[in-house]
């Protein structure tokens, strides 16, 4: 799906780089901070992840054991309705009882019945929107490839603090950086300040 940024207007630059592989899941863990993505909405949770955004049906069974949606852990993917501005979270198991709890269709789903998806009577508005999309543990090492070469949409203070806890080393690991389309330096991206708003990133990795 392409992510014009008529649907982002507060995107204000267009960050592109090319990095050592070693680098990825460095960048990938960003993904559990949550990313905007743009997308058909008043559907299935299946269908925004399958048909939309191009999660294998057989990974989404058997890798992803928690979901969230707009805070409901859910266990049925295929009722679960994304909606406008949805908040999205997914991973893989998690350890201990409270992954037990968590993990859909588990037996101890019970116990977290005051969180658990409830389906209401609210109409499902089919239409163009945006949700928030959270990627956590193996899921977002795993999938964050797939979402960072197509390009997400991150708020540029989470950006500016990444950059921040990043050490010299992963500096060397930039081979290339565009910003606007425009060359610049690696080093460069850590000095800049980045004003508030929506930056749109690209990483793609080399070697």
């Amino acid at each position: 799906m392409h992510l014009g940024d008529n649907v982002y207007p507060n995107t204000i630059l267009r960050i592109d780089l090319t990095i050592d592989s070693k680098w990825l899941p460095t960048v990938s863990a960003l993904l559990s901070t949550g990313f905007e993505m743009h997308v058909q909405t008043g559907v299935t949770l299946h269908d925004v992840l399958c048909r939309q955004l191009g999660i294998a049906s057989d990974y989404l069974e058997h890798r992803v054991k928690t979901v969230f949606l707009d805070s409901q852990a859910v266990d049925d993917i295929n009722i679960a309705v994304v909606r406008d501005n949805s908040v999205v979270a997914i991973s893989a198991a998690m350890p201990g009882l409270v992954g037990a709890i968590m993990r859909r269709g588990g037996l101890y789903a019970g116990f977290r019945n005051g969180i658990s998806y409830q389906m209401t009577d609210e109409p499902n508005e089919i239409k163009s929107g945006t949700f928030r999309l959270k990627l956590f543990n193996l899921v977002a090492k795993e999938l964050g490839p797939h979402f960072l070469s197509q390009g997400i949409h991150l708020d540029s203070y989470v950006w500016q603090s990444f950059l921040t806890g990043q050490p010299e080393d992963f500096k060397q690991g930039i081979i290339t950086a565009r910003v606007d389309s425009l060359p610049v330096e690696p080093e460069k991206l850590f000095a800049r300040q980045w004003p508030e708003g929506t930056v749109h990133l690209t990483v793609n990795a080399d070697r």
